[in-house]
């Protein structure tokens, strides 16, 4: 089946904006893979699990726990990597994580 859609509503960008665009596009490919999802656990660590901000998530590995009873089998968090800086391509990431965890078990990756 189809996931979630998204509709973007936009006008051609002025020279500014056409500047602007690519000097941060020029700027991606500084972007470290291994060290964004190593700041993103260590976030998750910090105030997911470390401050209970979601009381299912006991470590930066491992989600849904203690939600068995409800149906919702623990399984992995996932961590998604895109070093784009165009909001328009960030939230296409973000609807396909979405999408992602729609079709996986949860078994695969957690909700």
């Amino acid at each position: 089946g189809l996931g979630p859609a998204l509709l973007l509503e936009t006008v051609a960008r002025s020279d500014e904006e056409k500047t602007t665009a690519a000097s941060l596009k020029a700027v991606e490919t500084t972007f470290d893979r291994d060290k964004t999802v190593a700041a993103l656990k260590s976030f998750i660590g910090r105030v997911v699990v470390g401050m209970e901000a979601c009381p299912y998530t006991k470590s930066v590995d491992i989600s849904a726990v203690g939600l068995e009873q409800r149906g919702v089998t623990p399984g992995p968090v996932g961590y998604r990597y895109s070093p784009t800086t165009d909001a328009c391509m960030a939230m296409s990431m973000f609807w396909n994580c979405i999408c992602e965890m729609m079709s996986e078990p949860d078994a695969n990756l957690s909700s």
